[in-house]
């Protein structure tokens, strides 16, 4: 039998994230994103063709945009900002943004979704985001982590997912700590209110497949259903049915882009018992039904 080539990073072993922010980030934020955990969805090299363009869209995940050669542009809020070789475009999940290329200079890129998470699934997004675009140094390690992953998520060695997931880690916090001024830092929330709620986010990520009533989550926070909802809007800005439905479906994605798994079984591995009302709620909020949406041919 041939020997497994496994692909080699001088920067592998990093598999947790810094112990520490700038100070530059308020403490709280610090706080909490110092526990975030980075979930790798894809990562590609792209070779843009000379009449390439991304029209105003949003994507469901966090993504990373590194060019590796090439002139270009995006917009984002508002904001025009050049691309060029060395730059690391973030993109936030939701947020519609566009993006073009000099047809003499057609953009190489590293395309990498992902999703950062808070405790219970909370995005990291409700607190802060990486910067729009930074551009790194020649050796900063950040290119080398992004063409690791794009190595494993193409070839798939045993632990990519693992190392995938390690690697996007350590870009997330690697950007943060040494671009803060930069980082794009919204209300952190009430503290205390996300503190009392927190047994019911866990419990909300824990189980996807057996979603918990109101009444249930208000009693592991060792509240009434009025002051769950209240606390639970302070905290996060959205309704516990809201927040729930958006792990469901970000897991039944997950789940139509790396199995084979038929609708039904997908379906009730994200809570819904019928396949034909799970397709439905799908649609409301990605526009596609299920079967569609996994067939549509990745992008970056």
């Amino acid at each position: 039998m041939a020997a497994i080539a496994f692909p080699s990073s001088p920067h592998a072993q990093v598999v947790a994230p810094p112990q520490g922010f700038d100070p530059d980030l308020p403490a709280k934020v610090r706080q909490v994103l110092d526990q975030a955990r980075v979930e790798l969805v894809s990562a590609l090299f792209w070779q843009c063709a000379a009449g390439w363009s991304i029209p105003v869209r949003s994507v469901s995940d966090e993504m990373w945009f590194l060019i590796i050669t090439g002139h270009g542009w995006m917009r984002l809020r508002g904001q025009r900002i050049a691309l060029k070789g060395g730059t690391l475009a973030h993109w936030p999940a939701g947020t519609p943004h566009a993006a073009g290329h000099d047809p003499d200079r057609p953009l190489s890129v590293i395309a990498c979704h992902f999703t950062a998470h808070l405790a219970g699934g909370m995005r990291s997004g409700a607190l802060a985001e990486p910067p729009p675009a930074v551009d790194l140094a020649v050796h900063d390690p950040v290119r080398s982590w992004l063409a690791a992953a794009v190595v494993d998520y193409v070839h798939r060695p045993p632990g990519w997912k693992r190392r995938g997931d390690a690697l996007a880690t350590a870009v997330f916090h690697h950007i943060l700590r040494n671009f803060p001024r930069q980082a794009v830092v919204h209300p952190a929330g009430d503290s205390g209110a996300l503190a009392r709620v927190l047994p019911a986010l866990e419990r909300m990520e824990s189980d996807l497949a057996r979603p918990c009533g109101i009444p249930a989550l208000a009693r592991l926070c060792g509240l009434s259903p009025a002051q769950f909802r209240r606390l639970f809007a302070k905290a996060l800005g959205t309704t516990p049915v809201v927040h729930s439905r958006s792990l469901r479906l970000a897991a039944a994605r997950r789940l139509l882009r790396e199995t084979d798994d038929d609708l039904s079984t997908v379906a009730r591995a994200v809570g819904f018992a019928e396949a034909a009302f799970f397709s439905h709620v799908f649609k409301q909020e990605t526009g596609l039904p299920p079967g569609a949406w996994r067939r549509l041919p990745a992008t970056p």
